[in-house]
């Protein structure tokens, strides 16, 4: 069976729960979906199928300034949009900077999971037992940071995995 190719075909990963996913489009608002545990296998299912997938994406450093400037246009929006008082705003868009900053500057997989996905920043110490909200800051992925919630990476895991 020959190789289909073009658009139509797209491999990615949900930032849901982390699974990777394939979408082939079919027509008339069709699709037909493939999932598997990482990029190779989606791809692999896609190419049994008789589907080509376009070649992966690099992965790029974010454009920080950029990504700043979005993140104070909707903090400030928000923030107007609720009442929040000056000092409050100032406030919440300092953690929203600086949480942005964090990510661009620790780009690279979850260190709890080694997961590629690392969407979130933690505090390694939760803020519930210290005062700084500035320090001990990692890049992890949405499902660790959840799960490991107001617990530090010991009492989680059981052990310290630094």
């Amino acid at each position: 069976m020959p190789m289909v190719k073009g658009r139509g075909v797209s491999v990615f990963r949900r930032s849901t729960d982390g699974l990777w996913a394939g979408s082939i489009y079919l027509g008339g608002g069709r699709k037909r979906w493939v999932y598997g545990h990482d990029e190779a296998d989606v791809r692999a299912k896609l190419a049994a199928l008789g589907f080509d997938p376009p070649p992966p994406r690099p992965q790029t450093r974010l454009n920080y300034r950029a990504m700043a400037a979005s993140v104070a246009t909707r903090v400030v929006a928000r923030g107007r949009r609720l009442g929040w008082s000056d000092e409050y705003l100032g406030q919440v868009l300092a953690a929203s900077l600086l949480r942005a900053r964090v990510l661009k500057d620790v780009v690279g997989p979850c260190v709890y999971c080694g997961s590629e996905l690392a969407d979130t920043v933690d505090h390694v110490t939760p803020l519930s037992r210290r005062a700084d909200a500035t320090t001990e800051l990692v890049s992890a992925c949405r499902a660790c940071n959840q799960s490991k919630g107001m617990r530090t990476p010991a009492e989680w895991k059981g052990a310290d995995i630094f």
